[in-house]
Formats: C-alpha cells, sequence, structure tokens
C-alpha cells in the first residue's frame, strides 16, 4: 500500500495567499485542459472561467458587496461549479439549498444567513420563487455591461456558510472562511489531486460539506470534474462505477457498501476517498480487493466546524483489520488532542474527547454566540490557535494513530453501566459475516435498551450475533432487540438515515 507524500508533508503554495489568487493561476496555466465534464459535454478551464466571469460581473454590476451572502440553488450541471466560481471572485460566500430540503428548513437558512442574493436555474426557479429572492436565472443571464476584477477577500471573511443539524432542532450555520478553505484545498490538491490526469465525480448535494473536495481541490491542481446528478438520481451510483473515466471517488461508507454490491468492474477507481461515517474494515477490504492492491483507500475524518477533513488514515490490509479503520493523524496545520471530561488535554495512548486546532478550525457559528463560546476557542488550548471541542470521543494508540469510537453525547447508562455505542458498533463489526451495522438506543420504563439494525452475509441470523457478541462484550452491552435488514436506509447526504432506521423497530428518537 503506497502513500502519496502529501500525507506526510506539507504543501506549501506556490502561488498567492489567497484561493482567489492560487485559482485563477490554475486556470491560467491550464486553460486548454478539461475542467468539467458533463453527460457528453467537455468545458476547459478557459470555457469554465469565461462563463464564471459573465455572472460574478453580472451579481457586481447588480450590487454584490465583498461579504454578501448568495444563495446556490442549481441542479448538478457545470452551472452548479460556474455559480461558486462566480461567487467566490465577486469575495462573496455562498450559502448552498437542497430544493429536497422541507421548505420551512429551507426558509429558515435564508433568513438567518442573510441571504442578499439567489442564482438558480430553470429546473428550481418556481422554488426560488416561492422564497421571495431576488435571483439571477443562470439561463437568462444578459451581457453584463462592465468588466470587473475578481475581488481579493480578506483571509477572515467568509467563503460559505453551511447548515448542520442541531440538537435543539434548530439547524446551525457553520461560518468557513477563506483561510479555512485555503488551508483544506491546497493540502486536498497535492493529496488527492497528484496528477492532472485525475478526474473525480462530482455528485452530492453541495449543502453537505464532504461535496467540498469534489470542486476546488481538483481545481488547483489542473485535475478534472465529472458531474453527475445524485440529487434527483437514486442510482447514480451505477453510472459513475460504469464511468471508466472517472478515477477519483469520495463517498460515505454507507454509500460504498452499496458500491461493493455492484456486479460492476470499478478497477478504474485508484482512489477512495472516505468520510462522514465509520468505515468498518471488512467494507475497506472489500473494495480494496474490487479495486486492487495499487489503489488508495483513504479513511478522511473531519467536522462541518473543521472545513472538511482534518484527519486521515490510508487504509492498509495488511495493518487495519479488525473492527474500524482507524481516522489516522492529523493533517499539516492541524493539531488533534485529546481531553478528559474536565477538559484536561491527555498526552500519550488515551481515551477522551477529540479537540481540533489549527488553521482549518472554523470562525464558529453565526448569530449563536453562546454556542460558539462553548465549543469554540482562541487560544487557550494551544496559544494563538483557534479550536474546537468537536464531541467525539477517540483512542489514540501508541504510535499516534486516532481511532473513532463515537460521539460524546452516545453515552448511556444500561442497567447502571456506562455505554458507548461506538464500542458495541465496533463489536458488531468484528463479526466477520456482519458487512454493516447501525446501533441506537430505545427508551423503555425509565431507562434504555440497545438495539441493533445489521446488514449480514451467508444467512446469519440474531442468534449467531448474539453468540458472536457474548464473546466480546459484556452482556449488558449487547442489543436486547436485532434486527436483520438487507441494507441501512441513507438520507439525502448518503449517511444512515436514523429517522428511517427507527421506524423498523416501530420507535421514534428518544
Amino acid at each position: 500500500m503506497r502513500m502519496h507524500a502529501a500525507f506526510t508533508e506539507e504543501k506549501i503554495s506556490p502561488r498567492g495567499k489567497s484561493l482567489i489568487g492560487e485559482l485563477q493561476t490554475s486556470f491560467s496555466e491550464n486553460a486548454t485542459r478539461e475542467a468539467l465534464v458533463w453527460g457528453g459535454q467537455h468545458f476547459t478551464y478557459a470555457d469554465t472561467h469565461r462563463a464564471s466571469d459573465t455572472l460574478k460581473n453580472t451579481l457586481i454590476e447588480n450590487g454584490c458587496r465583498q461579504g454578501a451572502r448568495v444563495a446556490i440553488l442549481v441542479g448538478h450541471s457545470p452551472a452548479l461549479i460556474i455559480s461558486i466560481l462566480a461567487v467566490m471572485r465577486a469575495a462573496a460566500a455562498y450559502v448552498p439549498l437542497d430544493p429536497r430540503s422541507p421548505p420551512a428548513h429551507t426558509a429558515f437558512i435564508i433568513d438567518d444567513s442573510g441571504v442578499d442574493f439567489c442564482i438558480t436555474d430553470t429546473e428550481n426557479r418556481s422554488l426560488a420563487d416561492s422564497f421571495g429572492l431576488d435571483c439571477f436565472y443562470i439561463e437568462e443571464l444578459a451581457p453584463p455591461k462592465g468588466c470587473y476584477s475578481d475581488r481579493e477577500p480578506l483571509s477572515s471573511d467568509l467563503a460559505y456558510l453551511l447548515y448542520t443539524s442541531g440538537s435543539t432542532g434548530r439547524p446551525k450555520g457553520v461560518g468557513i472562511t477563506h483561510s479555512n478553505l485555503l488551508a483544506y484545498s491546497n493540502w486536498a490538491s497535492g493529496a488527492y489531486f497528484p496528477s492532472r490526469g485525475d478526474r473525480i465525480a462530482l455528485y452530492s448535494s453541495l449543502t453537505f460539506d464532504f461535496t467540498v473536495t469534489s470542486v476546488f481541490p481538483p481545481l488547483l491542481a489542473g485535475a478534472s470534474i465529472s458531474i453527475f446528478d445524485g440529487v434527483t438520481d437514486p442510482f447514480v451510483i451505477k453510472k459513475i462505477a460504469a464511468d471508466q473515466s472517472t478515477n477519483v471517488l469520495k463517498i460515505t461508507p454507507a454509500y460504498l457498501h452499496l458500491l461493493s454490491e455492484l456486479t460492476m468492474e470499478i478497477s478504474h477507481l485508484k482512489r477512495v476517498i472516505v468520510g462522514g461515517e465509520d468505515l468498518s474494515v471488512d467494507l475497506a477490504a472489500k473494495i480494496q480487493l474490487q479495486l486492487g492492491k495499487d489503489a488508495e483507500i483513504i479513511n478522511e475524518y473531519g467536522p462541518t466546524e473543521a472545513t472538511v477533513g482534518c484527519v486521515v488514515h490510508p487504509f492498509d490490509p495488511n495493518r487495519d483489520t479488525k473492527g474500524s479503520v482507524p481516522i489516522g493523524r492529523p493533517i499539516p496545520g492541524v493539531e488533534a488532542l485529546v481531553s478528559d471530561e474536565k477538559g484536561r488535554v491527555l498526552q500519550g495512548a488515551c481515551t477522551g474527547e477529540l479537540i481540533l486546532a489549527g488553521r482549518n478550525v472554523a470562525s464558529g457559528y453565526i448569530n449563536l454566540p453562546l454556542k460558539t463560546s462553548e465549543v469554540f476557542e482562541n487560544g487557550g488550548i494551544l496559544s494563538n490557535e483557534r479550536s474546537y471541542r468537536t464531541g467525539d470521543l477517540v483512542r489514540r494508540r501508541e504510535d499516534g494513530t486516532l481511532v473513532f469510537l463515537g460521539r460524546k453525547d452516545d453515552q448511556i447508562k444500561i442497567r447502571g453501566n456506562r455505554v458507548e455505542l461506538g464500542e458495541v458498533t465496533a463489536a458488531l463489526l468484528e463479526i466477520g459475516e456482519v458487512l454493516s451495522a447501525f446501533v441506537f438506543p430505545i427508551p423503555e420504563h425509565n431507562t434504555h435498551v440497545l438495539a441493533a439494525a445489521v446488514v449480514v452475509s451467508n444467512g446469519f441470523g440474531v442468534r449467531n450475533i448474539q453468540t458472536a457478541l457474548a464473546g466480546r462484550i459484556p452482556d449488558y452491552m449487547v442489543p436486547s432487540t436485532i434486527r436483520i435488514v438487507t441494507e441501512l436506509p441513507l438520507s439525502q447526504n448518503q449517511k444512515v438515515d436514523r429517522k428511517k432506521l427507527l421506524s423498523v423497530f416501530d420507535t421514534r428518537e428518544p
């Protein structure tokens, strides 16, 4: 298993100090190379730059100021990339919207973020109009009267606003600055796109920060993007698997399982970046066999609050043999610390809450100063470094590698014993016949019992699972209810859909 140098060495930018400047240089150097592929259409870097220039000029001409918030409600086509680039070149912040989201959810995002304008297309025009936004319809743009230079944003200016689910039911808007985005994109361009011949599939929603990997890093590297519609097409993974020209893919473990079940040749994929959920060793090993020994499988961990991904681990089938694939080590410019329940930083091999510090850490949550102060800190943990308490539990091994254990708020009491759901899931995944699993608590008689949905192979049954678990974990950790399912239902972002899964057990959120 080979490890690209960018995983272990600092990638120093040879260009400018901003993402806009670096993108401009890349677009100039790669003008005649393919940037975007969509169906049978091919767009060069020069084509893409000209189209984004027209939209950028239109935005500025119509009063889009530096730092403005611009909603993007555009289907998966070259227009999506062009819209993002235009907003960035106007030094505004983009706010992605998903047409599948409930209208009340979208309305909240629009109001909370203070959206000034919206870029949309014919497909989403009526939805955009329903929110009363000042819209630019990308198919109907008139030639702008003037030509404006790209604006240079401050490093502290917001590049985009992304909304994550909140424990109170109110979505939280995470503000990612240009400095945050540049740090991740510069690293990822070298780590994931060492060749200009690389091509990544862009298919997931822009509201999922995982998608950022498929936008800026390949364009910085002079690589290309193949665009698929994963928003309206539930079978898009089949099209991606069949596309022999795509050799890089970013995917969630749940969606990766679907890919592994396809009876299609996928050895053209030479690099698979896995993120968003816990990755089992069994699934990684299965995909490695399908791709071939020279292909790279990279487990990438990172909350939205730390800009896409900041801890990575190249899967090694000879070393990673049980349970979950480690999340690994932090990328250059990021420190990954482990703290105890009192917030004290622990040294050496230990278990505790993961704290991330460094240039990838976001500015905080917009309009939520108290929540921001609870989990973000300037200095304190590390002098002159911004830090974020992830709420994730990890174990640090002797060699410094981090293993994800689950959420801090996933700790529950069973018969007076503290149980971490991630530990139960890990025990399930150590059973060879268990392909994937999801563990959650169900309230019962003023306490909790554990339930598990499990996908298995070879006709493995519930009793087999219970017997196997009994030899691995204490009896109070063995789920009281285990259901065998053919697959774990997925959300819009290809993660396990907890609410749909709970309906299988005829229960609701505790």
